[in-house]
């Protein structure tokens, strides 16, 4: 989806800052059509960055919750989180902060990337959290 919106936009800017170069009539505004096009290179590289190597991975099993193909850096036990924050952020931009109770270990963020719904979302994760830490059953 990310993509598709990003490719609408930039295309005619894409399309029009490429003729003014074979033609050589590159003037002022021109600056910021080819920053633009260089945003677009950008997020079309992390895109499809993201789809090559299979992420954004989230994994939430009887462990605890790992974001990532890399669990070294991106995994907390459910004895290690502190709290799970209420989404926050501009819409399409969500995500919900998973905090570690030690405060010099990272936490990560869960974005709207590998959650549609954060809030249902973030109220399931605190009722597993519960769950799992008073040794409760895990309601899959």
């Amino acid at each position: 989806m990310r993509l598709a919106l990003v490719c609408l936009l930039f295309a005619n800017s894409l399309w029009s800052f490429v003729d003014d170069l074979r033609f050589d009539s590159f003037g002022g505004t021109d600056f910021f059509r080819g920053l633009s096009v260089i945003g677009f290179l950008v997020v079309v590289g992390f895109t499809l960055w993201q789809f090559v190597t299979g992420r954004p991975v989230l994994t939430v099993d009887r462990n605890g919750i790992s974001l990532g193909r890399h669990q070294r850096r991106s995994r907390l036990q459910w004895n290690e989180i502190g709290k799970i924050a209420d989404p926050a952020g501009i819409p399409g931009l969500r995500s919900v902060q998973i905090l570690p109770l030690n405060v010099w270990a990272a936490g990560f963020a869960v974005s709207q990337d590998n959650v549609k719904d954060l809030d249902a979302f973030a109220v399931w994760l605190r009722h597993c959290r519960e769950s799992m830490t008073t040794g409760r059953a895990f309601d899959e």
